[in-house]
């Protein structure tokens, strides 16, 4: 039997991961050939920078990528090195994330450091726990490269955050598809010294389990049936005046990212449905409040497959919706023209200075009943296409899976002492 939503939050379907053991390299540091060095603090100011490998002084493999940095001192410039895929590398498995980092004195006084994983769609998830647009106080100190010690800085998927320089506004990154890493050092507010530091870089990997976070399931689509996936997903809508924009809902059992099943929509857009949408939604038996969710910056993820033929100016959406008729939503454009499921942290931020060119992770949809979504009471959960081209008809399928959430522990702290190791057996991208 199908539990409702606040059951589900309250007590049941909570995966916790135990400590990992098993690690997997995402980059390693023993070739500088395979970085490049850029930055604004290069292109705008008088700062310089370079990478060399020490191959002495580091904690796995044949060395360290040491990153000099002549800075210039003004707040919020920075310089980042750079490594690109290509392949793009798969991280569907990966639940926490570690790179070793040792710094000096000067690093330690002016510099914090952060780091960006970007996907092939130019999305970027990021590494970093420092204060927000709307606590500029900061309960968490930033990351700053310590004098003399090399330590590990651990993440989870809880504890990443949205990357609101450089994306397109609302549309999730995919951990699936990851065409590139980025370690940044920037100067940081309230400090305007110029100066000369030496950071090392080493030993970028992740694990498949992790003891930082507890997994909440939303819905896994493990029905026996149709009408059983009916029977949850229970009202269908068709956009437009005359139904122009329609959908179907169907269980699929052969084609899923966890558990037994997943929720197949397919849909129908014939002429004159632009900017008419369509989809299923899932009335909730009780409201749900996820404002101590948003509040704390919860990561939600969802896992999306689609169509090769669906047209790239459509997108698929997931939403709440409150009794009011109010709706915020994220958009899954991105992962909507392959087969291949794509897995999407789901971030909440809204607080970026957008009038300094920063865009927020998800929206709240004006084309509703004209007020934000009232996260105190979320009634429905809502999936649905809708396109604002002009090709039509057309027809395509997506499947949507595995709709849960993360909450940080705190049970270990971010940054730790590293472990010096000349050698392990991982697999290693090149």
């Amino acid at each position: 039997m199908r539990k409702a939503l606040a059951a589900l939050v309250a007590c049941a379907a909570t995966l916790t991961f135990s400590t990992a053991t098993a690690q997997t390299m995402i980059a390693s540091f023993d070739d500088a050939a395979l970085w490049t060095v850029h930055g604004n603090d290069i292109d705008v100011n008088s700062a310089t920078a370079g990478i060399e490998v020490d191959a002495v002084d580091y904690t796995q493999g044949l060395g360290a990528i040491a990153f000099s940095y002549d800075y210039s001192g003004i707040a919020h410039y920075e310089v980042g090195i750079t490594k690109t895929f290509d392949p793009p590398i798969d991280l569907t498995d990966a639940a926490e994330f570690m790179i070793d980092v040792k710094g000096d004195a000067s690093s330690q006084a002016d510099l914090q450091w952060y780091a960006v994983m970007t996907d092939v769609y130019g999305q970027s998830i990021k590494y970093y726990l420092g204060s927000s647009y709307t606590d500029p106080g900061g309960t968490v100190p930033v990351h700053r490269p310590k004098d003399g010690e090399w330590n590990t800085y651990t993440f989870s998927l809880a504890e990443l955050v949205w990357q609101e320089w450089g994306n397109v506004a609302y549309r999730a990154p995919s951990l699936s598809d990851v065409e590139s890493v980025t370690f940044y050092l920037q100067q940081v507010s309230g400090i305007e010294d110029s100066g000369s530091t030496t950071v090392l870089v080493d030993n970028w990997r992740y694990n498949t389990t992790t003891n930082r976070m507890v997994t909440e399931v939303v819905e896994q689509f493990d029905y026996a049936n149709t009408a059983a996936l009916l029977d949850v997903w229970s009202v269908n809508y068709s956009g437009g005046p005359g139904s122009e924009a329609q959908s179907e809902a169907t269980l699929n059992t052969t084609n899923v990212f966890a558990g037994t099943g997943a929720m197949q929509l397919d849909f129908n857009l014939v002429e004159g449905a632009q900017n008419f949408s369509t989809g299923q939604r899932w009335p909730l038996a009780e409201s749900w409040d996820i404002t101590g969710l948003v509040d704390n910056t919860v990561v939600f993820e969802v896992a999306i497959a689609g169509d090769p033929d669906i047209p790239e100016t459509a997108d698929l959406m997931l939403a709440f919706q409150d009794s009011a008729g109010n709706r915020a939503r994220w958009r899954l454009r991105n992962g909507l023209r392959t087969s291949e499921y794509d897995r999407f942290p789901l971030f909440t931020r809204q607080d970026a200075p957008t009038q300094w060119g920063a865009v927020n992770a998800w929206e709240e949809e004006v084309w509703d009943a004209g007020g934000d979504l009232d996260k105190s009471d979320v009634s429905l959960i809502v999936v649905y296409m809708i396109d604002g081209g002009t090709v039509y008809p057309w027809t395509g399928s997506a499947l949507v899976d595995n709709l849960v959430y993360h909450v940080p522990t705190g049970e270990d702290p971010v940054e730790s002492p590293a472990e010096i190791t000349s050698a392990r057996n991982w697999t290693i991208y090149h």
